[in-house]
């Protein structure tokens, strides 16, 4: 994904980083897996919804991380960016307590 070449091969590069973060999330590595969202938040055409998904997961892995004030930020940066599904609601939740991955990765 480093290989500037790819840009042009895949133009879906913000939903690889997304599924990637995922992944790395779900093998318990969370602030790997907040790196990518980041990227994938930052994607060039990356589309908007998922510009937004990426901010909240990214939150919720640096909470996971143990890095708070990062995961702070980010929770904010969702509730200015147009609403997907209850990412507002959940990004609400983020700035009250911190996120905790449950077994079936609803959080709380």
């Amino acid at each position: 994904m480093k290989d500037p070449s790819l840009r042009r091969v895949a133009p879906s590069l913000d939903l690889i980083y997304f599924r990637y973060g995922e992944a790395l999330l779900a093998a318990n590595l969370p602030e790997k897996a907040a790196a990518q969202f980041l990227l994938g938040a930052a994607a060039v055409k990356a589309h908007e919804q998922l510009v937004t998904m990426s901010h909240l997961r990214a939150a919720q892995a640096l909470d996971l991380a143990g890095k708070r004030q990062e995961a702070l930020a980010q929770y904010r940066i969702t509730l200015l960016r147009p609403k997907v599904f209850d990412s507002r609601s959940e990004a609400a939740r983020g700035l009250r307590e911190q996120y905790r991955q449950t077994s079936s990765n609803n959080g709380r």
